[in-house]
Parts: C-alpha cells; sequence; structure tokens
C-alpha cells in the first residue's frame, strides 16, 4: 500500500488503544513507478501507476510460464541422455551424436499456458497501462459510469463502460471484469450490455464471486 496508510493505520490503533493478536505486516510501495513487489518460481507480482485524482496504483499477477513437456517416444527415438532432459524441457535444441540437430519443437509440446491477471481499480482512461496488461488472462477495470455520463467520468478521474472494453481491446486480453459501479445503476446488466458491445467476453464482479481460470 502507499506509504502515508501505515501512519493512520498506526493513529487509528493508538488512539483506541488497540493491541492486534496477530502480526502486521506493512509493505510500502512507490506510487509513481512500475515495481517488482514479489517474485519466486511459480509467480511474479507487479504493481504499475494508474490515472486518478490521488496516487493509486494496478496490479499485475503472472503465473511463471512452464517448462515444456517432453515427448516420451521423441526421447526413446533419439536416444536423449537424461542429462540434456532439463535444457531441453527449458527450450533447448538437442544435437545427436551424429551431429544431427533436432528442434525443440519436435521433441517436445507446450505445457498449460500460464494465467495472468491485472487489477485496475480507481482510474480513468489511461492508454499507459496497454503495454503493462497486454494479453492477460483476465483484467479487472473499473467501470463506474456507463457512456452517456463520459464527461463525469473524466471530471472524477473514473471510467466508462466503453473506456474499459477499449483498454481490454488496446490490451488484446482473455477476459474482462467489471466493477466499482456508481451506486445509480441497480441494474448492473445494462452495464454489462454496454460494454459487450465493444468486448464481448465480459463478466460483471460481484461480492463473493469466484472464477476458476480453468473456464476462461
Amino acid at each position: 500500500a502507499h506509504p502515508e496508510l501505515k501512519k493512520i493505520i498506526d493513529i487509528q490503533l493508538d488512539v483506541a488503544s488497540t493491541e492486534l493478536c496477530y502480526p502486521l505486516f506493512f509493505h510500502p510501495i512507490t506510487p509513481d513507478v512500475d515495481e517488482v513487489l514479489f517474485e519466486d518460481k511459480k509467480i511474479k507480482i507487479s504493481t504499475f501507476p494508474l490515472n486518478h485524482g490521488i496516487d493509486c496504483n494496478g496490479f499485475l499477477f503472472e503465473e511463471k510460464l512452464s517448462p515444456r513437456k517432453l515427448l516420451s517416444e521423441k526421447v526413446q527415438e533419439y536416444n536423449i541422455p537424461i542429462d540434456k532432459l532439463k535444457e531441453i524441457k527449458q527450450g533447448s535444441d538437442f544435437t545427436t551424436t551424429d551431429g544431427i540437430r533436432i528442434d525443440n519443437i519436435e521433441i517436445t509440446k507446450e505445457n498449460r499456458i500460464p494465467d495472468s491477471y491485472a487489477f485496475c481499480s480507481d482510474t480513468k482512461y489511461h492508454e499507459e497501462i496497454v503495454e503493462k496488461i497486454k494479453n492477460v488472462t483476465l483484467l479487472y477495470h473499473e467501470t463506474t459510469f456507463m457512456q452517456d455520463r463520459s464527461e463525469r467520468a473524466n471530471e472524477t478521474n473514473h471510467s466508462t463502460t466503453i473506456d474499459a472494453a477499449n483498454i481490454a481491446n488496446l490490451s488484446s486480453v482473455k477476459n474482462l471484469l467489471i466493477g466499482h459501479f456508481s451506486q445509480r445503476y441497480q441494474d448492473k446488466g445494462l452495464l454489462l450490455n454496454e460494454v459487450r458491445s465493444i468486448f464481448d467476453k465480459s463478466i460483471v464482479a460481484s461480492e463473493g464471486l469466484t472464477i476458476d481460470f480453468s473456464d476462461l
């Protein structure tokens, strides 16, 4: 979270004389820059600036690319030694004892395509995020207003349904999840229909919604 939030939390806990029964770990981010927050062998989590009236950041969760799968029949056919299997799974070609190079694509197959999720909360239309969220499996993008209130959206640094749909198209995302609706909209289907007029693979966010990425 932004550094200033820790001051607010500390004041609230101090004024209320509250002692938490669990540890509180606060990891400040730098609001105006792209930054990697966490990375290991399985996942990478990054943050990037959005365009709002106050500092606001988006987040990108990227599953790491799984190694390619070896084709067992090809391993036997070319008599590939065990000590070569790891580098082949990482994408290397194989050269036989006769000096014949076998392309990696002939002896392996693609593993499951890694998933990714981008979360863009409070922001106005902001094309600078397009390259940062390119081709994600699922994009959450705020849609505070319908398009007929685009002027109000611009004034309040928020997005319309069409703004979100256009960002999804430009980013070539697989699926779009919309939320952060103005309370004036009781029928969320109206917003969804407007988004789908531009980007068909769209979903409405709701409390308790669970999304299985294998279904996307």
